[in-house]
């Protein structure tokens, strides 16, 4: 043995030098007994004559071997046998002894080459079951870790990245990239990668069947390419990339992307691996389909939120137990509430607050009387205490209602509630009118809609407020108008039908009497016509007939005709008028006709307003750009908090004084809108008790073609 040791240790560089060339011939590894590991071992054995020592550091060699999967058994056989092929030869063209110890020796080495094959046999089998179970337990830690990592969060992007990261970190990839795809587009691109260089990442946008990810997601079939620079025929971004394996990711039957990995390496990954990303790539797909419908919904919510809190209506949503669950800012102007206050709270506990006492009032709901009379005919149970239903008459049936008892202390439980909940589902939306008192004072209108399930059952209500405030002023200001145009045709119209019928009966034979009736006739006629022609400017103006015949007008010339016109009855209750016009008053492109109204209307309002012996003041003087008009009374005044509701239509202020004086409430509203429609402006200082002061403004010369193009559009408006 020794001797056979010593042979071996001299042709150690002979036998080193023939291994690599027939290793390197034949594409093997770096060898099993030929080995820097296993070969010294070897010779150290054959001298002591013990081979458990070469036998424990072969089993190590074979044992890694296996495990790093760079021997199958196939490789190894013929690895194996090559060895000792080269040492045979060693031996029997340099072996000094006996054929009959070479034979012994022959012995030997054919023992040992068995015994190499048993070690690798056994421990090949013992490291496969161990490397399955790793593989497997590599597999599902991967995807614990996928689910884990990408679960934590909803936000496509952040879903996205995580997914790269996490796979490029467990198979130990150089990168891994995520396309979706674009359906209306039908392209491919990169919506996360780790490890891809910036400008491939942005370059890779492919269509449908072009390049691996696009072939991939056109078939929904895996692709792996051990070796790109074997195929001829595929073109890879990023030439560092020498193997390729890509998946479909499908939710629903709809593949919506890729999921690729790559390695600089060939062949660098697994026929296994397949299988596992396949699994990563279709739990990757539902996940990016629920941040998807996440993102979505986020969108929506978001969109109707702001929806809810821009809408001119207000909006209150209550749960199926009455509480509030919305609140929009409209609504918290409307009712001088915030929603934070009552936010959760039902409404019947909020019942015995007085500051939220508005809230409470649009949640009520009168049913109608005929409803409490059955209610009370049937012997139902009465509303609970805090009921928001409320039974119409029903204090006029107490002694029927007396014997009905209340079985409920919980609204949404009490009957008179289901009896709504009926009536609701039945009508749709229930209609109803609220007015709030001081310091509100408004007027809403609350359409109520009941939610349900599939089931009928009720899940809450939404109730949209509208703020009708301003239309029922509007009501109310036509109503009074109606009044008021019937009292203004009728006190002229019975005063003339009066005269004419005592003249007519001759029962007025004075002559001078007769005339002082005819008179007055007279002037009742003129007040019908005037009546008769405000009426017909309201309705050109609403018609948008104003239509303005722009002409040079002098305005001080206008004022005097105005005031001619009214000095008579200005005489008559001793009221003076003073004019005063500044000397540089330019002329003015104006309707004469209209501008006349206005001056009219105006100085007669301060005769009708202004007291026996009282003072009328006209001024005309010159500004930057405009001439300003002002007429000043020393009358009754107005007060301040109706200033803005003055030039409005139909509106009157409520004083005695001017009932008596009469009025359509028009003139100064066709006067706004005659300005108005010169490129002027028209207001009112005034105090009550202390005289009033009415002004206008036109522009000025140089504004003229501003002005032209105004009437311009008034008179297009119309036609």
């Amino acid at each position: 043995m020794t001797q056979l040791a010593d042979l071996l240790e001299e042709r150690t560089p002979a036998i080193y030098q023939q291994w690599q060339a027939k290793a390197k011939a034949a594409g093997y590894g770096d060898g099993t007994i030929i080995h820097a590991a296993v070969w010294p071992a070897l010779l150290t054995a054959l001298r002591i004559e013990d081979l458990d020592f070469f036998r424990r550091r072969l089993k190590a060699v074979i044992n890694q071997k296996v495990q790093t999967g760079t021997a199958t058994r196939r490789g190894f056989m013929d690895e194996l046998h090559a060895q000792f092929q080269v040492i045979a030869n060693e031996l029997l063209e340099h072996w000094p002894g006996s054929r009959a110890d070479l034979a012994l020796l022959w012995q030997v080495l054919s023992r040992l080459q068995t015994e190499a094959t048993l070690l690798f046999s056994e421990n090949y089998h013992q490291v496969q079951r161990v490397v399955e179970t790793e593989r497997r337990l590599s597999e599902v830690t991967t995807l614990y870790t996928l689910a884990n990592q990408i679960s934590s969060s909803l936000e496509l992007e952040r879903v996205l990245e995580t997914i790269v990261e996490v796979l490029r970190t467990a198979i130990g990839c150089r990168g891994s990239a995520l396309f979706l795809l674009d359906e209306q587009a039908r392209m491919l691109e990169i919506k996360a990668a780790a490890g891809l260089k910036p400008r491939w990442r942005q370059a890779a946008r492919l269509r449908l069947g072009e390049g691996i990810a696009g072939q991939v997601a056109s078939t929904g079939q895996p692709i792996y390419i051990p070796d790109t620079r074997q195929e001829r025929n595929l073109v890879m971004f990023d030439p560092e990339v020498r193997s390729i394996l890509a998946v479909p990711m499908v939710t629903q039957g709809q593949i919506i992307g890729t999921l690729n990995v790559d390695d600089s390496r060939p062949n660098a990954f697994s026929p296994d691996l397949a299988q596992l990303l396949t699994i990563a790539a279709a739990q990757a797909a539902v996940l990016i389909a629920n941040a998807k419908l996440f993102q979505e919904t986020a969108f929506e919510k978001t969109r109707t939120e702001a929806i809810i809190d821009h809408m001119a209506d207000g909006l209150l949503m209550l749960d199926d137990a009455l509480r509030v669950v919305r609140l929009n800012p409209p609504l918290e102007q409307m009712l001088g509430i915030k929603a934070a206050e009552v936010l959760g709270c039902s409404i019947p506990e909020l019942a015995d607050d007085p500051e939220l006492e508005t809230l409470v009032s649009i949640s009520r709901l009168e049913l109608p009387r005929q409803e409490t009379e059955q209610w009370v005919e049937e012997g139902v149970a009465l509303p609970c205490t805090d009921c928001i239903i409320q039974l119409a008459g029903l204090e006029d049936l107490a002694p029927q209602a007396a014997r009905i008892e209340r079985l409920t202390t919980s609204c949404t439980h009490c009957a008179a509630f289901q009896r709504y909940a009926q009536i609701h589902a039945q009508l749709g939306v229930i209609e109803q009118e609220v007015a709030l008192g001081e310091p509100l004072n408004r007027v809403l209108k609350i359409s109520s809609s009941l939610v349900s399930d599939s089931n009928g059952k009720p899940l809450g209500e939404v109730k949209v407020v509208h703020d009708v405030t301003r239309e029922r002023e509007l009501d109310q200001l036509k109503s009074d108008f109606i009044s008021l145009i019937s009292h203004e045709l009728r006190t002229p119209l019975f005063s003339i039908q009066g005269f004419i019928r005592l003249i007519l009966a001759g029962e007025v034979p004075d002559e001078k009497t007769q005339t002082d009736f005819l008179t007055i006739v007279e002037g009742q006629a003129q007040h019908l016509a005037e009546l008769v022609e405000n009426l017909l400017d309201l309705s050109r103006l609403e018609a948008g007939l104003l239509d303005l015949k722009l002409e040079t007008v002098q305005i001080d010339k206008v004022a005097y005709q105005a005031i001619a016109n009214l000095r008579p009855l200005a005489q008559e209750k001793h009221i003076a008028i003073n004019i005063h016009i500044a000397d540089d008053i330019p002329p003015l492109m104006a309707d004469r006709r209209w501008l006349e109204h206005v001056m009219t209307n105006l100085v007669g309002n301060a005769v009708k307003f202004t007291p026996q012996e009282g003072k009328i003041g006209v001024q005309i003087e010159r500004a930057t750009s405009e001439v300003i008009v002002q007429v000043a009374d020393s009358g009754i005044g107005i007060p301040k908090e109706v200033h803005k509701d003055l030039f409005s239509k139909f509106y009157q202020v409520d004083s005695s004084t001017t009932r008596r004086a009469g009025g359509t409430g028009l003139g100064l509203y066709i006067a706004r809108q005659i300005i108005e429609a010169h490129g002027g402006r028209i207001w009112v200082d005034s105090e009550e008790g202390k005289g009033s002061t009415f002004s206008f403004s036109l522009p000025m010369p140089e504004r003229l073609s501003e002005t032209k193009q105004t009437a311009e559009q008034t008179s297009d408006a119309g036609s």
